[in-house]
């Protein structure tokens, strides 16, 4: 196992209560699954970030955690119709004949090309939840080492490519 792996794992518990408590806030109108990936991403900006100097490493993630789900709570009350469109690049493809994204995909770089099959693997549970999704795919390439400069350039190209 990873350092990472290790690190996520000691303060699973302490994110799954956070995740839980967020649920309740909005009176189970934010999906768990949004709860847990908006903490994924929070936990993995927090594991980069992390200055001994400054703080704990769990009191460092919990204090992100907390603070990136009080952020999607306050998007789910102002606006719960539309809090998943928080800005992200990722979009849900438009319904066209598999020909004409076969076309779009064939011209897209390797890294458009494997955000683009990130999605494409998601469960159906991520269909109408464009936000997770986007979270889900960032936070896994994250994992794989990617800087956010280039996760940008990728969604930037298949969004060009879709959007024309």
């Amino acid at each position: 196992m990873d350092s990472k792996t290790e690190t996520y794992r000691d303060v699973e518990r302490m994110l799954c209560g956070l995740c839980h408590g967020a649920v309740r806030i909005t009176q189970g109108a934010l999906p768990f699954a949004e709860a847990v990936s908006a903490a994924n991403e929070a936990f993995i900006d927090a594991y980069v970030t992390h200055d001994p100097r400054r703080a704990k490493f769990v009191t460092w993630v919990y204090h992100r955690v907390r603070w990136a789900l009080i952020d999607l709570v306050d998007r789910w009350k102002r606006r719960p119709d539309k809090a998943q469109e928080d800005g992200r690049e990722l979009r849900k493809l438009p319904a066209r004949s598999s020909g004409w994204l076969q076309t779009v995909l064939s011209d897209l770089g390797d890294d458009a090309q494997l955000m683009v099959g990130m999605v494409v693997e998601l469960p159906e549970s991520y269909a109408e939840n464009a936000g997770a999704a986007a979270r889900v795919v960032k936070l896994s390439l994250r994992l794989l080492g990617w800087p956010v400069a280039r996760i940008i350039e990728a969604a930037a190209e298949v969004r060009e490519a879709i959007m024309g």
